[in-house]
């Protein structure tokens, strides 16, 4: 589709007969050039991918794009259904979408069915493209052939874009020199059929990413203005037909992307503001800002600058044509890159701009215009010095580009996806048994953990999702960019096993069917958790079958033929006046507030100062009404929710541990109190098992150890009835006898 877009838009010489061989030949040669760089590469392509910037997402990338896919050609209804974060609805709006690369993947992933290698050569496939496309517009506006091939190569081997990743899918530059070649095509002749193209490529542009459709916007935005500022006939008609095709296409993308529009709402602001100096501007311009790529053409690009100002002065087309919306666009890119500048805050600080995470991707932008400085500015030493000088100089900047680029473009790591090369058989098996045994949502565990090969704890969510791409079953957890706002919630479930009736609450709250357990090798964390784990669903009166393969264990569950109260809350999503799991935020009556903590094991050893206070309690609603708990996570760790960081509301039932000093008589001296959250609601009657980490206080000496309930903001529960847990503890040396439960 790119490449047919491209023969569409003929430049100046389109009647010439030779045009079209020359537009593939020029294609041709960049395939070859791209071919021989990724050469090292090729025969890893269809089991590996590179660890790029972060791996997590390089797996997350291919689960998106087969799960377009997927969704496309079985019910595009269901697209932005996304079987992660089940029950949750919409979840493919927790990242981008990248629809236009499946204009690549689909066919490809239709030929291989192999997500891998469609994904690789998916993205191999924007280098060429970026260089025919930049290629193309240069050649538009004036510059020679040699120039034009030249600089199309430095643009697509431009900042972010080596060494090769699948990352460069979230900015595929060859959309801004294809949109600028549009508007000058539109500018020489305002007509329906290059007011059509712009509408296309304008499209396909913002429908390829969220990052890109931010930059493309800004690019069709400078150029438009300075197309309109040239002299000419037919101003206000290529301002009709840009309008047009430009407000158009948005309407279009926005329709359908509009369930985007819902969850962009309920984001935080994430883009930061910075304070402008000459100092961050210069580190702009080096490669040098924080998460920034190397950019070695970076400094000889503002040199370029002062040749293209004069180039334009003396008349160069190239230069004339180049100079002001490379100008603005250079300038927008270095001081977008460190983040948001402080004077302009409050002007864009609530535009879609505050949701762009990474700034630095600007760079993009300032790539596309330093291209434009380098291409005019050898057209301007052509003209002075003679074409041929023009000639050697690019032949000489061809070199370098390819010494410092090219020679680094297959430097990544490429990583082998165990989930579909020698793991496949167990996820296959799992499709199997699913249709013979019945469908459901699954938890693969655990969510982190030892990838092979490799000692480093890190999230195993994104290897399960590539995984699911054999079976489609939903998954309960997943790795996103923005996460529901229920993750905390089943997260802590997910953590509290092997704790009796944790399954149940996953069932109630997930109707989760399958457990898919990963050999010993894969768990890092606290030793033996493998064996609990395993241990406490063998003991779990939902499991009905277990299946081993390879050292993986296949669980099935009991089936759950209606979605539960706490399902149909956690699919409704936040409710003002209500938990997530549905219960109503207001403060418990007295015959309500009524509940029962216990330990689950007497602790009868002393306490070492500071040390970790780790045990087990039973915690049961004697009451005759849910106890609502309301845990908001903060807003920083909903960006991948590893991590939970809660904030307690009022009306949220707790547990309050005090640790309460005795002097040698045992009269307080001295109380320290902690609020601990429960982990979900509780209802009449059901009990809770949970675990506890506190800290031992510092200072030695006989503690009461105290474990009651409260409300916040609510019940006090100290009717009677209630019951705390109340053990003397020994801190420093000796050990005591525990007093257990009492009132």
């Amino acid at each position: 589709m790119c490449f047919a877009t491209l023969i569409r838009l003929r430049g100046a010489d389109s009647d010439d007969p030779g045009f079209s061989r020359s537009l593939l030949v020029a294609a041709a040669s960049y395939v070859v050039v791209f071919g021989v760089l990724a050469a090292p590469l090729l025969r890893d392509f269809g089991e590996r991918i590179p660890v790029g910037p972060n791996l997590n997402d390089e797996n997350l990338i291919v689960w998106i794009l087969s799960w377009v896919s997927h969704a496309l050609g079985t019910d595009p209804r269901l697209v932005f259904d996304a079987n992660i974060n089940f029950p949750a609805r919409g979840q493919l709006t927790g990242s981008d979408h990248f629809f236009t690369s499946q204009l690549l993947f689909g066919p490809l992933f239709g030929l291989t069915r192999n997500p891998i290698l469609s994904a690789n050569l998916t993205a191999l496939a924007t280098y060429p493209l970026a260089a025919l496309a930049m290629q193309r517009l240069l050649l538009r506006v004036g510059c020679a052939p040699s120039t034009a091939w030249t600089i199309g190569l430095v643009f697509a081997l431009g900042p972010r874009r080596v060494p090769f990743n699948l990352h460069i899918l979230q900015y595929a530059n060859l959309f801004l020199p294809l949109v600028a070649l549009c508007l000058v095509r539109l500018r020489d002749a305002p007509t329906w059929k290059h007011a059509a193209s712009l509408a296309l490529v304008f499209g396909l542009g913002i429908l390829s990413s969220f990052y890109m459709a931010v930059l493309l916007a800004l690019t069709a935005l400078v150029w438009g203005i300075a197309s309109w500022l040239q002299r000419g006939r037919d101003r206000a008609r290529f301002v009709a037909f840009g309008l047009l095709a430009g407000v158009g296409a948005s309407c279009v993308a926005a329709v359908l992307i509009a369930p985007y529009f819902g969850r962009l709402g309920g984001s935080p602001r994430v883009l930061h503001t910075y304070e402008v100096t000459l100092g961050v501007l210069l580190d702009a311009v080096r490669g040098r800002l924080p998460g920034a790529s190397k950019d070695p053409l970076g400094v000889l690009a503002i040199v370029s600058i002062l040749v293209t100002i004069v180039g334009a002065w003396r008349g160069v087309q190239a230069a004339r044509r180049c100079v002001l919306p490379a100008l603005v666009l250079a300038l927008g890119g270095l001081i977008l890159m460190p983040g948001l500048p402080q004077p302009l805050d409050v002007w864009i600080g609530d535009t879609p701009l505050r949701f762009f995470a990474y700034p630095v991707r600007f760079q993009i932008l300032f790539g596309f215009a330093a291209a434009l400085f380098l291409a005019a500015a050898l057209e301007t030493v052509g003209v002075w010095a003679g074409r041929r000088s023009g000639q050697w100089a690019a032949v000489g900047l061809l070199g370098f580009v390819l010494y410092a680029e090219g020679a680094s473009f297959a430097d990544d790591t490429m990583y082998r996806v165990p989930a579909l090369t020698e793991n496949a058989s167990v996820y296959e098996q799992v499709r199997k048994l699913a249709r013979e045994h019945g469908e459901g949502p699954l938890l693969e565990l655990p969510l982190n953990g030892r990838r092979p090969g490799d000692d480093r704890q890190a999230s195993l969510e994104p290897d399960g999702m590539v995984g699911s791409t054999i079976h489609w079953l939903p998954l309960i957890s997943a790795y996103t960019g923005y996460q529901p706002v229920h993750r905390p919630l089943v997260f802590s479930i997910i953590r509290a096993l092997p704790l009796r009736g944790v399954v149940r609450e996953l069932i109630d709250m997930t109707g989760l069917r399958w457990v898919l357990v990963r050999p010993r090798a894969y768990w890092a964390e606290e030793g033996d958790r493998y064996d609990k784990v395993v241990r406490g669903l063998l003991r779990a009166p939902e499991v009905e079958r277990i299946w081993k393969l390879e050292g993986w264990l296949i669980v099935q569950l009991a089936h759950t033929p209606e979605p539960s109260e706490w399902t149909r809350a956690l699919v409704a999503g936040e409710v003002d006046g209500s938990t997530m799991l549905g219960t109503p935020r207001r403060p418990l009556a007295g015959d309500e507030a009524v509940g029962r903590v216990q330990l689950a094991r007497r602790r009868t050893k002393f306490a070492k100062p500071g040390d970790d206070y780790r045990f087990v309690v039973w915690v049961t609603n004697l009451g005759n009404a849910t106890w609502p708990v309301v845990v908001t996570p903060q807003k920083a760790v909903l960006l991948q929710g590893m991590v939970a960081i809660d904030r307690l509301q009022k009306h949220s039932v707790v547990l309050v541990a005090r640790w309460v000093r005795l002097d040698a008589d045992r009269t307080p001296v001295a109380t320290t109190e902690t609020l601990v959250a429960l982990r979900r609601d509780v209802r009449p009657g059901d009990t809770l098992a949970q675990k506890l980490l506190l800290l031992v206080p510092e200072e030695p000496g006989a503690y009461r150890f105290e474990l009651s309930l409260r409300q916040l903001e609510g019940a006090e529960f100290d009717s009677p009835g209630n019951e705390a847990v109340r053990e003397w503890v020994s801190v420093g040396s000796g050990e005591v006898e525990s007093v257990g439960a009492g009132r």
